[in-house]
């Protein structure tokens, strides 16, 4: 073993550390010391269940109140994971003993309480445990999807500033060479008007290579912002395909973190993509707002709309740009609500805290 493998922790020694990590977080939620008034309270009546265990009444509770812990110490488990299931679990048994020490010391019944609370506090513990796992699972899958995205993003800059620098300056350079034949004197007449179409034509390519590049990687979302580029968006949507486009901003206007602009863009851009190409409509209405602590950006259409499943969440293969947009939206720490009636248009509204 290398003295590099030597000093790296193993598998327990991680969970301790992590363990001791989360704790202090742990502690200042409130919930967790919601939750362990709860097992005091539960502590509390068993205790006086036991007092009274005589009682005709009370004699049939007598192992309700140690079944109870189930509630919070299951509860602690799914909420604070394998270590909020432990120690609930261990307050829960630490309350019991007092009570197994003052009314069971004759007999060996406070052998079965105690087995009951120790397996209440196991199975609240695995149940945290795979909970954490499931966690830990997801938490990485949303970091490869991070990653996912951002690699497209970094191929998409590459890919416009290719088309941009080489492509559309080639077709430039065509141009300008046709320009100059046209222009000499020796160009024979009959040749004027197919080398006008050509013209014409090498225009057209270039145009529309510039408008892939630009919505490859748009450079007035990283010059101007957030604000400016969605109103471009509407702008650009309005000239090529004259849907009437108006795109608002409300409050005070500041930038936000680059990733999530990006994907407010590219949510936005998404939307009047499916505007443009299924919705039919006339009118499309986009709104900006900045709140304190939040952004909401909604975009609303007069079109054919769609039946919509789950809630507004399109499930079918043929909405796979719907799903792309609550995935992005997802990963930016924010949520996509799609309301859409069929006849009636479609509203894209996302939802994203600026922390």
């Amino acid at each position: 073993m290398t003295a590099a493998e030597t000093l790296q922790p193993n598998a327990p020694q991680r969970e301790l550390t992590g363990f001791l990590r989360r704790l202090p977080s742990r502690l200042r939620d409130r919930r967790f010391w919601m939750t362990q008034a709860m097992v005091l309270a539960i502590a509390t009546a068993h205790g006086l269940i036991e007092a009274h265990g005589r009682s005709a009444l009370l004699v049939g509770f007598h192992h309700v109140s140690v079944v109870l812990y189930t509630i919070p110490v299951v509860y602690a488990g799914l909420n604070f994971g394998w270590e909020g299931g432990i120690l609930t679990g261990v307050l829960a048994t630490l309350l019991t003993v007092p009570n197994l020490v003052l009314w069971h010391r004759a007999d060996f019944a406070w052998a079965g309480e105690l087995v009951e609370t120790v397996m209440i506090m196991v199975v609240g513990s695995a149940l945290g445990l795979r909970v954490e796992q499931e966690r830990t699972l997801r938490r990485r899958v949303q970091d490869y999807a991070g990653r996912l995205v951002q690699a497209q993003e970094a191929e998409r800059t590459r890919i416009a500033r290719d088309l941009h620098d080489d492509s559309v300056q080639s077709l430039v350079l065509v141009c300008r060479g046709l320009d100059r034949l046209l222009n000499n004197s020796a160009c024979p007449a009959a040749a004027e008007g197919p080398l006008h179409d050509l013209r014409h034509q090498v225009q057209d390519v270039a145009d529309g290579l510039r408008r892939f590049s630009t919505d490859l990687r748009p450079a007035i979302l990283d010059d101007l912002g957030l604000a400016a580029g969605l109103q471009w968006l509407a702008s650009d949507l309005e000239q090529r395909t004259g849907i009437r486009a108006l795109f608002e901003v409300r409050g005070r206007v500041r930038r936000l973190d680059r990733d999530k602009e990006l994907a407010v863009f590219r949510i936005a851009q998404e939307a009047l993509r499916n505007v443009e190409k299924h919705s039919h409509a006339t009118r499309v209405r986009g709104c900006l707002s900045f709140r304190r602590g939040s952004i909401s950006a909604s975009i609303d259409d007069d079109g054919a709309g769609f039946a919509a499943s789950g809630g507004g969440v399109a499930e079918h293969s043929e909405h796979l740009g719907l799903i792309g947009m609550q995935e992005r939206a997802r990963l930016a720490g924010g949520r996509v609500t799609i309301r859409s009636v069929a006849g009636s248009g479609t509203r894209v509204q996302l939802d994203l805290p600026n922390s």
